[in-house]
């Protein structure tokens, strides 16, 4: 088990939940009020999801090997 890519992973995991959270909570407030389209908070929680994918692709692959 390699900790270090673990915790980086992890952390990536926690940042990317309150990411889309907070990106829940501005589309329901578009939604409901008409406001400016969160399109920043959009694109920081898209990248932080393919990279919390690439971690946890290389964690696995390299841990079954």
């Amino acid at each position: 088990m390699n900790t270090p890519i673990s915790l980086i992973s992890f952390l990536l995991l926690v940042i990317t939940v309150i990411l889309v959270f907070a990106l829940i909570l501005d589309l329901i407030a578009f939604f409901l009020k008409s406001k400016q389209f969160p399109k920043s908070l959009m694109l920081s929680t898209i990248v932080s999801i393919i990279i919390f994918s690439a971690v946890l692709l290389y964690y696995l692959n390299s841990s079954s090997g």
